[in-house]
């Protein structure tokens, strides 16, 4: 079970959203604005590995990545998401 918590701004669909995995750890954390993500999204990993993806104006996602040894790799992803399993995350998600 994953669990969602998000914080709106004044009942609007803005705000910082967080995801945690089954242990209670943080999974992903990041930003809506409208009810779409937006800004910088972190994917964390219990190995200390973290993702970092950046979504640059609507159509134009890139994706940071940095691996165990702290090199940067980066990515580029076009589309609406966040990462390739971000909407259906949302569908799979127990409160």
């Amino acid at each position: 079970m994953v669990k969602k918590v998000n914080i709106f701004v004044d009942g609007q669909p803005s705000g910082k959203g967080y995801l945690y995995n089954n242990n209670g750890k943080l999974a992903y954390s990041g930003y809506y604005m409208d009810g779409k993500p937006y800004g910088g999204w972190y994917n964390y990993y219990d190995n200390g590995h973290k993702n970092i993806y950046y979504m640059i104006l609507i159509k134009d996602i890139f994706s940071i990545d940095y691996d165990i040894e702290g090199n940067l790799k980066l990515k580029e992803m076009n589309g609406l998401v966040v990462s390739p399993d971000f909407y259906s995350i949302n569908l799979k998600i127990k409160l």
